[in-house]
């Protein structure tokens, strides 16, 4: 006998939302497995000869809590691509003591105050764009907390033809003060290996958007494509307008340092932001990119540890649930055994219950946020 849940006079077939999570889980699970193919499917094409026309662009606030950070990334840049021409694009108002020691170490590009767009990244590399894009340099732009490990991308950067035009490296997080936050920041690894490998790589399209951390794009491009200064996900954004021209994209392997934030709460406002952003771009995305943001991030919300009281109640867990759960709990014990925090391992089966806990600062996010990464 069909059961049914009755409240406030309607009518609530308790079957019928166990079908629907019976899809959620099986939509989610193919669409992990489907990723996971990438991981042993795809590998960058290398030319041999290592690129020289590289400029790397860091946008930056410029204020002391961002200098601790900032200080490290210059002087990986500096020691790892001593030839190359560095500049942090500094957004008003400045911090000049900031600035003074950032001059020792690159070259500072001031965006002034009546430049157009809100102060963000995006309206920092905007203004670098049209100041200073040149059609013969490849242009890597960073975070001020992240930083190639490696130079093979430098192999990896002249064209394959004329349609590809950026690429991602793969995230990898270092500690902040949060051993935790370090812990679940392991799913931007495993992101990076799968479904932006996927997407990004086999695929050569953006589906899922790309990231800020090493961004890199080719000079005529960059000059051509104007990038968003006024939004809240500048890269998913300019990843879209790359799309929607019919530009193509890839991975290269060089991996990317990122420093993780130094708190759960610092977590959880970085993804609402990154959540609300993409929402509110959503209608201006390519028709794949919404297809499937929406699919990951409406089936993921439903199937996570956070609604697990309702599926469990429904017993509608199956084994595409199972490929879902072990993609998060062994990017968590990928995590564990990194940051060494061995109190955490009893934690690992519930540890998915954080990330959807966003939602709860999705209302607060009404400007770019800049977590603390001191």
């Amino acid at each position: 006998m069909r059961r049914r849940w009755e409240e406030r006079g309607g009518v609530l077939d308790m079957n019928l939302l166990a079908d629907v999570y019976g899809i959620a889980f099986t939509v989610y699970g193919l669409m992990v497995a489907s990723a996971l193919l990438a991981l042993l499917l795809y590998k960058p094409r290398r030319t041999g000869v290592k690129a020289k026309n590289v400029v790397f662009v860091i946008p930056t606030v410029a204020r002391p809590s961002v200098m601790p950070s900032l200080r490290e990334v210059l002087g990986n840049l500096n020691a790892r691509f001593p030839w190359a021409p560095i500049y942090v694009v500094v957004d008003e108002p400045a911090d000049e003591a900031v600035v003074s020691e950032i001059e020792r170490h690159a070259e500072v590009v001031k965006v002034p105050k009546d430049f157009p767009g809100r102060p963000c990244k995006g309206r920092a590399v905007e203004y670098f764009r049209q100041m200073h894009a040149r059609p013969d340099m490849w242009y890597v732009i960073l975070d001020d907390d992240s930083y190639p490990l490696d130079g093979r991308f430098l192999e990896e950067l002249p064209p394959f033809d004329s349609r590809y035009a950026a690429a991602n490296g793969i995230l990898v997080p270092r500690p902040g003060r949060s051993k935790l936050a370090y812990i679940l920041d392991h799913v931007r690894l495993w992101d990076d290996l799968t479904f932006f490998r996927l997407s990004t790589g086999l695929l050569g399209r953006p589906i899922f958007g790309m990231h800020g951390e090493l961004f890199i794009i080719r000079g005529d491009v960059f000059a051509e494509v104007p990038f968003p200064a006024d939004s809240l996900v500048e890269d998913f954004v300019y990843a879209q307008l790359l799309y929607k021209r019919g530009y193509k994209v890839w991975q290269v392997s060089t991996k990317v340092s990122i420093k993780s934030p130094n708190s759960i709460r610092d977590f959880l406002k970085q993804r609402a932001r990154w959540a609300k952003g993409i929402w509110m771009e959503l209608h201006r995305a390519h028709p794949a990119t919404v297809a499937a943001v929406a699919a990951r991030k409406v089936f993921g919300l439903m199937v996570s540890m956070l609604l697990a009281p309702v599926w469990a109640l429904l017993h509608t867990f199956n084994v595409f649930g199972l490929i879902g759960g072990m993609y998060y709990m062994s990017a968590y014990i990928r995590g564990v055994f990194s940051s060494k925090a061995w109190w955490a391992v009893p934690l690992i089966p519930i540890l998915g219950i954080f990330e959807p806990l966003h939602i709860a600062f999705l209302h607060k996010i009404k400007t770019f946020v800049v977590i603390d990464k001191t």
